[in-house]
């Protein structure tokens, strides 16, 4: 969750997520969700996704979308509310 900024996440829309191309990635809206899809490819794990407890629904679709689009399918996405 610290390495996602779950906690306290002020994200709430899915322009606020942080993107891959910042010059870091430790902001307080966690890692960028291409990151996520990067290391899942080449760890060959599966991914535990905490959504911020202010994401709207449009948030949550597109997050979903990205990972049904960007991640193999014969990886296992466990998906939290908050936490």
């Amino acid at each position: 969750m610290d390495l996602l900024g779950t906690n306290g996440s002020p994200v709430a829309e899915w322009n606020q997520t942080t993107q891959p191309n910042q010059d870091t990635q430790a902001l307080t809206s966690g890692i960028s969700i291409e990151l996520i899809a990067k290391i899942t490819k080449r760890t060959g794990r599966n991914i535990w996704f905490n959504i911020p407890h202010l994401a709207s629904n449009d948030y949550v679709t597109k997050l979903a979308n990205y990972f049904y689009a960007n991640v193999s399918s014969n990886r296992l996405i466990y998906i939290e509310y908050s936490n």
